[in-house]
């Protein structure tokens, strides 16, 4: 056995020798005899190595040399910390007898102050996880194991060490331990694995995000040439850029594939040769287009290694130069129209390099372009050696210019301006000049500057200044005043430095006794808006605005008012530092006569607003003058577009019935002094296109002679009202048809259960494919289709409601679409969003609407055609929809391309029984009128002959919820066998009959009732006896008897743990719909189909 399998067998008491080879890094074999008694667990390795390299010391020392170290001193180098203790254990404590071996390791760790003998090893730090650690001591002590290992963060002195920690154990006594320790300095290892993360996540999120690709490929050269072969590359933007997001290299057709590449020959030819030389790596640029027809300009950097003879390995890396192409085309043009631009403007530029060598001149090397300005000044095109001669052309500031040139650039600074001026024979011409300076190296700068002849604006300036001096004479009789401060922002004060000029209001403002040259301006004023006027004051200075205005007023003392309106200018002049200047005006008289005007025309706004009526105000030749909110919002036009035009062009009057344009009859009040009504059926046709039916009148405006000045036209909009009228209208008709749908569905559905019933349990004990088998699924068929009727009979019955649930609307839309589609020529397309929000919806009756209205789309394209599918979330639709709640509500849209509705028969569609088809039953569009009105939804329906139809409906969404999808267990019975006694009744003895037969099948123990109380005595009795009901399923109606209902109530006295099933053949009890509310565990719907009485009983019946 080796020292290395003891240790991994953990053997801590054997003493054997073993003899080791092991080869030194310079290839001489060294061979080791090694004793040993120690404790062969993780620290043991630790001591073989110290004893191995004790060995080669001494067999490799030089003959005559002193002895090779001792383990001490192989210790005292050890990058780690080695100790022992003796440990006792005692009730609920222990105790510690430490001895520590020196390191360069343990001095660092410790610095110095190492603990004494019987002090605990990490006394000194800080150590979160120290009750765990000594947790596990004990608990390796106590359970005899050989030894421990941990890992723990150590802080001492604001420095945190990642330690590992192994520890051997020896029993030297019933309580008695013996341990030893190396602990070993993790810092580093977990620092650099901590970066090494950080730096791939940084790489993988660089990678999406840049605008680059990274390829792979392997070539091999073979008879006909070379054969590349790509392998798939992390996606980046610029790949997503070019072949789409998520692409899927095919690699028959190619890297490219999917772009158009013009340049792709000449990319083969070069890779090729680039292999066949051998050459390390080539590059090169080239164009790509994508299937939008965007054009890229790429840049590739590829490296060639050789595999082997004849195959080699490339790796590029492919850059979109795309804008840097752009740009410099940009900068050609950019040049050329600066040439012609020069060739004809007034100012030049030019550029320098500036060089100046230790102690030495600065050396100019300029360039300027030719301009009109360059010859003006110099009566000649810029030659060499180029320069601007100040000096000679007599200009009086050339040695500042100079000079200001040399302090900028020795001075660091980023650029300088200056104004000087050329003495000419036809004037000075004044000239400013900017430079901006921008290091290269070291005493080395490049400039550029730029030149305008600001002759104009110097004149301009000196006639500015001169009236400057006019404005200050007049400000001194002037009722304002004109201020300009400096202001210092700190972080919660500001420092003010003010210079007012004298004025007639200030010294107005003042009175006497009073200095006409107050430098607080209004601090020592009563103003009750000061705070606000400081505040406004410092946040235009925080977010850089240029200025402000506000009004506020000044209290005297005689208590009188002064009214002042002060513009403020605000200008940036350093850090934290601004300049303002502010000019303030006495409006006092202007502020009582506007707040009599406002108060006015509040009373008048507030009353104009308030009106739900829509009012609009002409001039005698019909041309808006005023127009209220609700105008605005009825005709879709802002009062501030539409003043000053016709009144015929905002306000569209149509004939309901027949189209027909009606007069706006603005004209024919203002002649005729008469008050005017509309016509009965006018719609107003908005700016956004669909219409508003309205009803109104049209008065005259006199003045205060009794000249008419114009008209007023009152408008109200009873499209709402008239849509409830008709929805009044429909809902009177499918009540009527519920009433009559309400009672033949539910004895329909008894039958119709008993024959179900039947028929699923005559295809149990018929062979599959046989021909009785055969007819009975064509009869179990028949019966579902005339379940399906009933269920569109049912969807009439008054007060029937839903059995809601959160649903996925998409899957039911894509499920109900694609089997309504099937056979057609027609394509659907889906629009559906993909944070769709659940429907608080009846699975069924919303498939039935889809189903419904994709079938009449279909139909409606005998010839094919396009039906379009649009789900979004719509959180305001309560607020845009009449009669809607304001609630979350799912929108759905259904639109085709078919022959479209004629404008007669919308009003009709959802009529029952109203139909244009020769095969239609009128019943279709009406149940999905009634099902989206039980689920409080709503829907309305747009059509256009020749142009399409469209359905729109919303139904409540569930937020947050989570869809619950059924699924549907296989035909014959549940998917795990159930037992149980079943107690099922009804009054229908055929249907008793059936669901003994059928429970029975399931393996079940069936007790029947025809009615509620012979339920409750049948279960009585059997809880008496001790072999109670697993579950009850009960008929909720029994006429002329107790129902399931009441009957429930009786059993849960008797028993409160039982499990009951609700089941009708009549939807419209809202107990079908809240049955848990009632106690019910679950329902079944008459007629039963086989698969569902499966799924119930498995959900509600113990594992057989």
């Amino acid at each position: 056995m080796t020292p290395f399998a003891a240790i991994r067998g953990g053997e801590t008491d054997q003493a054997a020798t073993w003899v080791t080879a092991y080869v030194w890094p310079a290839g001489q074999p060294a061979v080791g005899v090694l004793a040993s008694g120690a404790l062969w667990t993780g620290l043991g390795v630790v001591l073989l190595g110290l004893m191995l390299y004790a060995w080669l010391r001494r067999r490799n020392r030089p003959r005559g040399a002193r002895s090779a170290p001792r383990p001490s001193e192989l210790i005292e180098h050890l990058n780690g910390v080695l100790w022992e203790a003796d440990v006792r254990l005692e009730t609920g404590d222990w105790t510690w007898q430490l001895q520590l071996h020196p390191s360069v390791f343990c001095r660092q760790l410790f610095q110095g102050r190492v603990p004494r003998p019987g002090q605990d090893l990490w006394e000194d730090f800080q150590i979160g996880t120290r009750a765990e650690m000594n947790r596990l001591a004990r608990e390796a002590m106590v359970s005899g194991q050989s030894g421990y290992e941990q890992e723990f963060r150590a802080v001492r002195d604001g420095r945190t060490y990642c330690l590992h920690e192994n520890v051997s154990i020896a029993r030297l006594g019933l309580d008695h331990f013996r341990l030893v320790g190396l602990v070993t300095d993790l810092t580093a290892l977990r620092e650099a694995e901590a970066a090494r993360t950080r730096s791939e996540q940084t790489v993988v999120q660089l990678l999406s995000q840049a605008q680059c690709m990274l390829w792979r490929a392997t070539v091999i050269e073979e008879a006909g040439g070379l054969a590349w072969s790509h392998f798939d590359t992390p996606e980046s933007l610029l790949s997503a850029q070019l072949f789409g997001p998520n692409r899927i290299y095919d690699r028959a057709r190619g890297y490219w594939d999917g772009l158009v590449m013009p340049d792709q020959r000449e990319m083969d030819q070069r890779g090729s040769q680039a292999i066949r030389v051998d050459a390390t790596g080539y590059e090169q640029q080239f164009r790509a287009i994508t299937r939008a027809g965007r054009t890229f300009w790429l840049h590739e950097q590829v490296s060639i290694t050789r595999l082997g003879a004849r195959s080699w390995t490339l790796v590029g890396v492919i850059t979109d130069i795309t804008a840097q192409r752009q740009a410099e085309e940009a900068h050609q043009q950019s040049e050329s129209r600066l040439a012609h631009l020069l060739e004809r403007a007034d100012s030049m530029i030019w550029q320098a390099r500036v060089e100046r060598s230790p102690g030495g001149p600065f050396l100019w090397s300029m360039y300027v372009p030719r301009s009109k300005l360059y010859r003006r000044i110099f009566a000649s095109d810029p030659q060499d050696p180029i320069g601007f001669a100040w000096k000679e052309h007599g200009v009086p500031e050339h040695e500042q210019i100079a000079q200001r040139a040399e302090a900028a650039i020795t001075g660091g600074a980023p650029g300088y301006d200056q104004i000087f001026h050329v003495p000419g024979p036809a004037g000075d011409i004044w000239l400013s000049e900017s430079v901006t300076i921008s290091p290269i190296g070291s005493d080395v700068w490049d400039l550029v500057g730029i030149i305008h002849d600001i002759t104009t604006q110097h004149v301009a300036e000196s006639a500015r200044h001169a009236s400057e001096q006019r404005l200050q004479e007049l400000l001194t009789r002037a009722d304002c005043i004109l201020w300009e401060a400096t202001v210092e922002l700190s972080a919660e004060d500001w420092t003010w430095q003010f210079r007012i000029q004298p004025s007639l209001l200030w010294r107005k403002l003042q009175g006497a006794g009073r200095p006409q040259a107050e430098p607080r301006l209004w601090r020592n004023f009563e103003i009750p808006e000061r705070a606000a006027m400081n505040g406004l004051c410092r946040t235009a200075m925080i977010e850089g605005r240029p200025g402000y205005e506000h009004v506020f007023h000044i209290i005297g003392p005689d208590g009188t008012a002064t009214w002042i309106r002060e513009n403020v200018t605000i200008r940036a002049a350093g850090e934290r530092r601004f300049s303002l200047v502010g000019v303030a005006v006495d409006i006092t008289l202007q502020r009582g006569a506007e707040d009599a005007l406002a108060a006015e025309k509040e009373r008048l706004s507030v009353t104009l607003r308030a009106m739900h009526e829509s009012v609009i105000t002409t001039d005698i030749s019909g041309r808006i003058q005023f127009m209220n909110p609700a105008a605005a919002a009825l005709t879709g036009w802002e009062p501030g577009e539409c003043e000053g035009l016709p009144v015929e062009r905002v306000c569209v009057l149509e004939n309901v019935r027949n189209g027909e344009r009606v007069e706006v009859p603005v004209s024919r009040v203002a002649l005729g002094d008469v008050v005017a009504d509309l016509p009965m059926h006018t719609r107003l046709v908005t700016r956004a296109g669909p219409w508003r039916l309205v009803e109104g009148c049209c008065a005259p405006i006199h003045a205060m002679d009794s000249r008419v000045t114009g008209a007023v036209l009152v408008l109200r909009d009873v499209t709402e009202q008239e849509r409830l009228e008709q929805e009044l209208v429909r809902a009177t008709r499918l009540e009527s048809v519920g009433v009559l749908a309400g009672g033949i569905a539910h004895d329909f559905n008894n039958i119709l259960t008993a024959v179900m019933g039947n028929l699923s349990l005559a295809q149990l004990d018929l062979p599959a494919g046989s021909p009785a088998g055969n007819s009975v699924r064509s009869a179990e068929k028949a019966a579902l289709r005339a379940r399906d009727l009933t269920q569109q009979l049912l969807t009439f019955a008054k007060g029937g409601e839903p059995v809601r649930a959160a649903i996925q609307l998409e899957a039911v839309v894509r499920e109900m679409a694609t089997f309504a589609l099937h056979g057609s020529t027609v394509k659907a397309h889906y629009d559906l969003a993909p944070d769709l929000w659940p429907a608080d919806a009846d699975k069924g009756q919303i498939g039935r609407v889809v189903q419904n209205l994709v079938i009449n789309a279909v139909q409606a394209m005998p010839h094919g055609g396009t039906l379009r599918i649009i789900a979004r979330n719509d959180p305001h639709g309560g607020v845009n929809q009449p009669g809607l709640a304001h609630d979350n509500y799912i929108q759905m849209t259904i639109t085709d391309t078919g022959e479209g509705i004629k404008p007669e028969n919308i009003a009709r569609i959802f009529d029952p029984y109203f139909t244009t088809k020769q095969s239609g039953t009128g019943l279709g569009l009406a149940a999905v009128y009634s099902i989206i009105k039980k689920h409080r939804g709503h829907i309305e329906v747009e059509s256009q002959p020749g142009q399409g139809t469209t359905f729109r409906f919303w139904l409540p969404a569930l937020s947050g919820a989570s869809t619950s999808e059924r699924l549907t267990p296989p035909a014959g019975g549940p998917e795990r066998p159930v037992k149980g006694r079943v107690l099922f009744m009804d009054d229908e003895a055929i249907i008793r009959e059936m669901a003994m037969s059928l429970l029975g099948r399931f393996g079940l123990q069936v007790d029947c009732a025809a009615d509620g109380a012979e339920a409750v005595e049948k279960y009585r009795a059997a809880l008496a006896a001790g072999c109670r009901h697993d579950l009850v399923i009960m008929d909720l109606t029994v006429p002329g008897g107790m129902g399931g209902l009441e009957a429930l109530a009786k059993l849960r006295a008797l028993d409160p743990d039982v499990r009951a099933v609700v089941s009708s053949g009549y939807s419209s009890d809202p107990v079908l719909a809240r049955h848990r509310n009632h106690g019910f565990a679950a329902v079944l719907a008459k007629p039963y189909e086989v698969n569902e009485v499966a799924r119930v009983l498995r959900e509600l019946l113990p594992k057989a």
